[in-house]
């Protein structure tokens, strides 16, 4: 560990914390997020909104956000097979039950999966509910690019591939808009939010 002075302070606390006393001084602490990936907009509504702190390593925090999960991390994940010195971490986390956050732009292999085969789609949200079994978080930050206020009246499956491409995520639906079955499949497979606007009259 590089800070001697935050490893004190960490067993410090776990020590308080098993005999249950937690002073203010160490309020600090459980308030620290290792982030891994990108500083985002998200990442930084994320920090705002639950009051967390980045951290400098992940003994010293009490969980982790990613802003950047790649095909091989998920798979290597869920199936308890970390490649890498942060995988290693991450699976850590999940094991010491920290909380670890995905951040919905986090998912780097959502554009793969679009033309892809129904059963590595399958495969791909199996992994997925395998993070989620092992106590991960997908939560989506609302920012002003993942909102989209549509003039289109029609929607199809690609027109919505193109907007989730540009990482639109929260769609605003008006009245009279038109959503082909095909479009409905696609929403439901991403998990898209459709929220229903209402005409004041």
């Amino acid at each position: 560990m590089d800070n001697i002075e935050e490893l004190v302070k960490l067993v410090t606390q776990k020590v308080l914390e098993k005999l249950g006393e937690v002073p203010e001084i160490f309020d600090d602490l459980a308030k620290q997020i290792k982030v891994y990936g990108k500083k985002t907009e998200e990442l930084a509504l994320f920090l705002k909104e639950h009051d967390y702190v980045e951290g400098a390593s992940i003994e010293a925090s009490s969980g982790v956000v990613l802003t950047e999960l790649t095909l091989e991390r998920l798979i290597g994940i869920s199936n308890m097979l970390p490649t890498t010195d942060e995988d290693r971490e991450i699976l850590d986390a999940l094991l010491n039950k920290k909380p670890v956050f995905v951040l919905n732009g986090a998912k780097e292999y959502a554009t793969l999966l679009q033309d892809s085969p129904y059963g590595m789609k399958a495969h791909v949200k199996s992994c997925e509910e395998q993070w989620v079994r092992f106590g991960a978080q997908f939560i989506t930050i609302e920012t002003k690019s993942t909102k989209t206020k549509t003039t289109s009246k029609a929607w199809t499956m690609e027109y919505l591939q193109k907007e989730v491409a540009k990482g639109v995520t929260v769609f605003e639906v008006e009245k009279g808009t038109i959503i082909t079955p095909l479009a409905k499949d696609y929403i439901r497979e991403q998990q898209l939010q459709l929220n229903y606007a209402r005409k004041e009259e």
